[in-house]
């Protein structure tokens, strides 16, 4: 059977959009693996890094580094149980005027004031005895008779430990 000539041309019409598809899909093709093969030169020109620069630092970044990591200790320490502890020890007739932690040196200044060179003695005592704290000593007192209470001021320093 012999097919009829507008079925034919419609048959010959489909396959002539194959033919013409497949070349689309072909030149696409092609297009994409250029591209590619560009990538990959592109890539492969490219210089990788092969190990981290170090850049030195300035003084002034040095500084500011030297700076934030102390204060970063400071930060740090335990200060609620420091301060529950110097509560503690504080059973004497001693006022505490300043407490001073240096976190670089791992040393606690205190400054106060009392009544008497006993009270002052046993607070020294009293310090030497936290488990946070050693090496209390007086590094120095002074009678001050216009302090009227308190005429003894006084400083310790302990070293706190780690």
């Amino acid at each position: 059977m012999i097919p009829s000539q507008p079925l034919a041309l419609g048959a010959y019409g489909l396959l002539f959009a194959g033919i013409v598809s497949v070349a689309f899909v072909s030149q696409y093709l092609a297009t994409i693996d250029a591209n590619v093969l560009k990538i990959t030169a592109l890539d492969a020109n490219t210089p990788q890094p092969t190990q981290k620069q170090k850049i030195p630092l300035s003084d002034q970044e040095i500084k500011l580094n030297h700076a934030v990591e102390q204060s970063l200790r400071q930060i740090n320490l335990p200060w609620v149980g420091l301060f529950q502890s110097l509560e503690r020890a504080n059973q004497t007739n001693v006022i505490l005027r300043a407490i001073e932690p240096n976190a670089s040196t791992g040393k606690l200044q205190i400054s106060g004031a009392t009544t008497n060179i006993n009270n002052m003695m046993a607070y020294l005592n009293n310090i030497s005895q936290l488990p946070e704290l050693e090496n209390a000593v007086i590094t120095s007192h002074e009678l001050d008779s216009s302090q009227g209470d308190l005429p003894i001021n006084f400083v310790l320093e302990a070293t706190w430990r780690k």
